[in-house]
């Protein structure tokens, strides 16, 4: 059964990510009766231009700094950060991307399978101190997104087989390929590093494999309701959900994935996570985590 958002009429969309749910609440969880089952899990190389994603499992990245105080005395402090989404990546099948970095999330571009639309245009308003907003743009093959009064502009180009994209904070052009036997998909920034600067992800028999600094890491598709990623990462649709076990960021734990006609809940057994509502003209995102950012679409007829 295809779950997806058919969009008949041109109408607008409005998506929504709302702080301050630090859990959700039982009845946010659907009933038995209305849920919904999942397509098969899967293995494809894939590549996300948009970030436009949702947090399931984001790695972070922990910085020690020393610096001295008014009084002259030495103070350490510990920064944490989330690592940056990755270009490249894995579908693994019912809005689930794995990125280059390792970060898990909800791609609502890929959920809705937006790509396919001939043209829309997202606009994204934060409720940050300097407010601001991001606009989204597609039109045929050429995508622009505008980052707001100092991000710069991006534009991309989309190919049958990858894409080419320039402008924001980088002036080189930046290239997402992927290779003629499918191999193989590649991300090149053209950056100073040279060769150093580029990304790959590799097709295996099984499934796909990411190089990393230390060890690569292998995702296996043992068959269409398991995924696996060692003893890292196990992914399993069952009839009424998916089940999702990270052992990834250094920790570990176990969350549920389910769905109904009109919502999506992703959360663990202290309640944890997000649940997403939408209709043919809104979706709303409660979360954790973050700030207000909504996105307002408006989308064309068209394939």
């Amino acid at each position: 059964m295809r779950f997806i958002l058919r969009l008949t009429t041109i109408f607008a969309l409005t998506m929504t990510a709302l702080a301050g749910c630090r859990s959700l609440e039982p009845t946010d969880i659907p009933d038995a009766g209305s849920l919904l089952p999942f397509d098969p899990l899967r293995v494809e190389l894939a590549w996300d231009v948009f970030g436009m994603r949702v947090d399931m499992r984001r790695q972070t990245r922990t910085y020690t700094t020393t610096r001295m105080d008014s009084s002259g005395q030495m103070i350490t402090e510990q920064r944490t950060e989330p690592v940056p989404y990755h270009y490249l990546g894995v579908d693994l099948g019912n809005g689930l991307f794995l990125d280059a970095n390792l970060n898990l999330g909800m791609d609502i571009i890929k959920l809705f399978e937006l790509e396919n639309k001939a043209s829309f245009t997202i606009v994204k308003t934060d409720d940050s101190f300097f407010g601001g907003s991001t606009t989204f743009r597609k039109n045929g093959n050429r995508v622009t997104i505008d980052h707001g009064t100092f991000g710069g502009t991006t534009e991309v180009d989309l190919l049958e087989n990858g894409a080419t994209f320039r402008g924001g904070w980088l002036s080189s052009d930046q290239d997402i390929r992927l290779e003629q036997n499918g191999s193989e998909i590649v991300y090149d920034p053209h950056g100073i590093f040279g060769s150093w600067s580029i990304a790959r992800i590799y097709k295996t028999d099984r499934g796909a494999r990411i190089p990393g600094f230390w060890n690569d890491s292998e995702i296996l598709l043992l068959d269409e309701d398991n995924v696996r990623m060692g003893n890292r990462l196990s992914i399993e649709r069952k009839p009424d959900e998916i089940t999702i076990h990270s052992g990834l960021y250094g920790g570990s734990g176990t969350y549920h994935l389910r769905r109904s006609a009109n919502r999506i809940v992703f959360y663990n057994d202290d309640l944890e996570g997000f649940r997403m509502d939408f209709s043919q003209r809104e979706l709303t995102v409660y979360r954790a985590t973050g700030g207000i950012s909504t996105y307002t679409t408006v989308y064309s007829i068209g394939e």
